[in-house]
């Protein structure tokens, strides 16, 4: 589990730094067919929900172009 927090880390960081955002922590667990993926994101300015659905909606893409998560 320790190794794929890592990848995640590794692969949605710069994605989201490149975004104007800070990268506070990755919570990611799995659970037979259920994965929960939390990014905390913090900035200057700080985040409000519309900031949330933009990085979620880029995040997505990422994940789904890379194929790190296992889909259901």
């Amino acid at each position: 589990m320790e190794r794929q927090k890592t990848r995640l880390e590794q692969l949605l960081t710069p994605t989201v730094e490149a975004m104007g955002f800070d990268v506070w922590g990755i919570d990611y667990s799995s659970r037979g067919q259920r994965a929960t993926l939390c990014l905390f994101i913090d900035s200057e300015r700080g985040v409000d929900v519309d900031d949330c659905a933009t990085v979620s909606n880029q995040i997505e893409a990422v994940l789904d172009v890379e194929e790190v998560l296992p889909r259901n």
